[in-house]
């Protein structure tokens, strides 16, 4: 009897342990495809497009037209690319959480995940999108600017206004809200993944003490 009360006690916590990985890789496949993505996804109106309306915008102040079809080309490849870092780049977030769960053993019975430890996983993840997405824009505004300008035997000093416009608003405007934004989800979905882990460590924990199972 013994023996099998001890097989019941070891499925358990192997059932908690599965609860929890998945939970994790959950959460993060969530922080991912419902919260991060629609950063990056082409908007549903060009109305929308804040980046297209303001290199627009900032066309016309320097008395520049621009190619549509090349914006649009423009944008695009931008927000392939970003789309390949960001996906690349988060899901270390579950290898990293599950690798201090790892740590834990069966002696400690529950994972409890702090606000401190993922503060220690997120800040990095953070500032490696930030960096990634920055070095990624601006190397493509360096590089294709002109390709998007549908005016032939324009100033060149026009084209450097231009080129120095759209990157003073990447780095005043754009990145740094883009940044704040992504944080604001990382945090929310932190939160969550805290007080879910703890709800089912609590469950693991309430079951161990009361089920009749062990009482037998």
């Amino acid at each position: 009897m013994k023996d099998t009360i001890n097989q019941y006690h070891k499925q358990h916590y192997s059932n908690y342990v599965l609860a929890i990985k998945e939970t994790v890789i959950n959460n993060t496949n969530s922080l991912i495809e419902e919260d991060l993505l629609s950063f990056f996804n082409k908007p549903p109106l060009d109305s929308m497009d804040v980046i297209k309306n303001k290199m627009l915008s900032l066309a016309k102040e320097n008395e520049i037209i621009l190619d549509s079809n090349q914006l649009d080309q423009f944008l695009m490849e931008y927000r392939t690319q970003a789309l390949g870092i960001l996906k690349e780049v988060i899901k270390e977030r579950s290898t990293r959480v599950l690798a201090t769960f790892d740590k834990n053993n069966e002696e400690e019975k529950v994972y409890r995940l702090s606000v401190s430890t993922l503060e220690r996983i997120t800040n990095p993840l953070i500032k490696l999108v930030d960096t990634s997405i920055r070095s990624l824009i601006l190397s493509i505004v360096d590089e294709k600017i002109t390709q998007i300008i549908a005016m032939e035997n324009i100033e060149k000093e026009k084209i450097k206004n231009f080129k120095i416009s759209v990157i003073q608003y990447l780095k005043s405007v754009y990145l740094p809200n883009l940044k704040t934004d992504i944080k604001q989800k990382f945090l929310i979905r932190d939160y969550i993944l805290i007080n879910v882990i703890k709800e089912q460590g609590n469950r693991y924990l309430f079951t161990e003490k009361h089920s009749r199972i062990y009482q037998v």
